[in-house]
């Protein structure tokens, strides 16, 4: 869980720097500075998918139930998520495991969406 909230915490720093340069881009800027915003968004892209693919041992921590498959695969401008919208749970009360209460991980689908919105809008 403390490496998930790492993973977390830094890939919020990278949305912050990619909401920062969406708005540099916006403002008059010349047609070379588009370039250097472009370069940067794409490297802010490629870190995000890298954080996705974060491991524990040989357990992906963003990939769901599929915790032994790499969950995000970019090619080109088409990223793929391999893993699944299960959840990992360890009960931490009396009784059954209940995975929308002791998840000890989230997936991938709620870290980007269910379709990758959040980095398909970046590309």
């Amino acid at each position: 869980m403390n490496n998930t909230d790492g993973q977390l915490s830094e890939m919020s720093d990278l949305m912050a720097r990619a909401k920062e340069l969406t708005i540099q881009a916006i403002s008059p800027n010349p047609s070379m500075a588009f370039q250097v915003i472009g370069q940067e968004l794409d490297g802010i892209i490629r870190q995000l998918v890298d954080k996705a693919n974060s491991q524990i041992g040989n357990r992906y921590i963003f990939a769901g139930q599929s915790d032994k498959t790499k969950p995000y695969q970019r090619t080109g401008d088409i990223i793929t998520y391999n893993g699944d919208n299960g959840k990992i749970s360890m009960p931490i009360q009396p009784g059954v495991a209940n995975p929308s209460q002791d998840s000890l991980n989230i997936s991938g689908m709620e870290l980007f969406g269910a379709n990758n919105e959040l980095l398909n809008h970046l590309i």
